[in-house]
């Protein structure tokens, strides 16, 4: 939980339970949230940065990140977070400049 409440792009979808926490990276484009989720996870699989599995939580994509793994470091989990933000914020200006890039290519239909 305190690694979600250092940034205010996630949100912590529950409370912890045992193992289990689970998460959602906060978009400036709301309706977006559950498929930027989503492609952040499958960006950082595909990157080979890290592997977390996804549910559905009271209809979003929650991030489901178990830790199970007896040696894993405070580190590690800094790493995680790290990457996810990133890769959120990364994915989240790209959408920001494609959808610049339709407005003003319909201004020019328009006129």
């Amino acid at each position: 939980r305190k690694k979600v409440d250092l940034y205010n792009q996630l949100q912590l979808l529950a409370e912890p339970q045992s193992l289990t926490i689970c998460f959602t990276y906060k978009s400036d484009f709301e309706k977006e949230n559950d498929k930027l989720n989503l492609e952040i996870r499958e960006t950082l699989m595909k990157k080979g940065l890290s592997l977390v599995n996804y549910g559905y939580l009271k209809e979003k994509v929650a991030i489901r990140l178990v830790i199970s793994n007896p040696d894993i470091e405070e580190k590690d989990l800094d790493e995680f977070f790290e990457n996810f933000v990133q890769m959120g914020s990364v994915l989240e200006n790209e959408k920001s400049i494609v959808q610049q890039v339709v407005q003003a290519e319909k201004c020019l239909i328009i006129e």
